[in-house]
């Protein structure tokens, strides 16, 4: 499934999904994978929806389905992503980077010069 890219904020397949994605823990726990409460997570950038493994670490296992309506969730663009990094060189560790999708496009200045423009995009 693929189509308008989803920001944090959604839209979401459905209301339980958007609570559960967007979830601010009550208890002080400031990343939702060290919180008990947090059941699914959400990655922008990857276009990726996952339940959080509670082991102390940052995983989760990626689901292709809403655990509640049952609407099939975009296809992950995780591949895609690293796969284009390394086509245009760049570090996968460069903090630089977008926190969305980029694309490459070239555009020819009128002199000898050409530039690169890293483009934020889903695609």
């Amino acid at each position: 499934m693929t189509g308008t890219p989803i920001g944090l904020s959604g839209p979401h397949c459905c209301a339980a999904m958007h609570d559960q994605v967007t979830f601010v823990c009550e208890d002080g726990h400031p990343d939702p994978e060290d919180c008990p409460d947090a059941l699914v997570g959400f990655a922008p950038k990857f276009q990726e929806y996952g339940i959080w493994i509670h082991d102390g670490g940052s995983s989760w296992i990626a689901i292709a389905y809403c655990p509640w309506c049952g609407t099939q969730l975009p296809d992950s663009a995780r591949d895609r992503w690293f796969d284009t990094l390394d086509r245009l060189g760049l570090d996968r560790d460069d903090d630089a980077l977008p926190r969305t999708g980029i694309r490459r496009r070239t555009m020819a200045d009128p002199g000898p010069r050409r530039r690169l423009t890293v483009h934020v995009d889903s695609r």
